[in-house]
């Protein structure tokens, strides 16, 4: 099968899947999604913005069932809970794309300084933690580009003690997730579609090609 660029997630549910078949139907799966959002894009580029958009909402619809439909585990993600925040994320360029355009319009200032520093470390966990902080998230501890925020941030839902997430006094600590494995599919078949990188890195490229 085709080397496909995969979210850690959708790779190691891949490499657990307890049946050929059930590995074969998400590798189409994801096929059909990457050859959706290519051919989309390339026939209509100037709407680039707004497909990432629909690719969030997908992902954001896919996981609102996933929390309605469980019933054994309890999300502990909360508005002002922010230890994801401080988090390595991965984004496409069209993402990036459509963060800088929702800045623009809402009146968000984007820390240069700081997405420098966290682009050119090579590792991300070594940065000192406050710079480790989104250039989204506000003092409050709740993200201004909520709206439009990546893929990445929305499937990583968190069904464990919310302290386990902080990874400055728990760094290393289990943390259960919920696992929707068609969002990841989605996800994985727009980095796959597109060029894609840690957001600091995609929103600083991006930024300097719309000079």
């Amino acid at each position: 099968m085709k080397n496909y660029k995969l979210s850690d997630t959708l790779s190691n549910v891949l490499k657990s899947s307890v049946s050929r078949k059930g590995g074969e139907y998400i590798y189409e799966m994801l096929k059909h999604y990457i050859n959706e959002y290519t051919y989309i894009r390339k026939k209509r580029p100037e709407h680039k913005t707004n497909l990432a958009s629909y690719i969030q909402n997908l992902v954001q619809d896919r996981i609102d069932t996933k929390i309605s439909e469980e019933k054994n585990e309890k999300v502990s993600c909360r508005n002002g809970c922010s230890f994801c925040c401080y988090l390595s994320v991965e984004i496409t360029n069209d993402e990036a794309d459509l963060l800088i355009d929702y800045s623009k319009s809402n009146s968000i200032s984007i820390d240069k300084e700081i997405l420098e520093i966290q682009s050119n470390s090579k590792d991300f966990d070594n940065i000192e933690y406050q710079q480790r902080k989104c250039v989204f998230l506000s003092d409050k501890g709740s993200c201004m580009a909520y709206e439009v925020r990546p893929n990445a941030c929305r499937k990583l839902i968190s069904v464990s003690e919310p302290k386990l997430c902080d990874t400055l006094n728990n760094n290393g600590a289990m943390v259960k997730r919920l696992i929707d494995v068609e969002a990841e599919v989605i996800a994985s078949s727009t980095i796959n579609a597109t060029t894609s990188d840690r957001l600091s890195t995609m929103i600083l490229n991006q930024l300097n090609i719309n000079k």
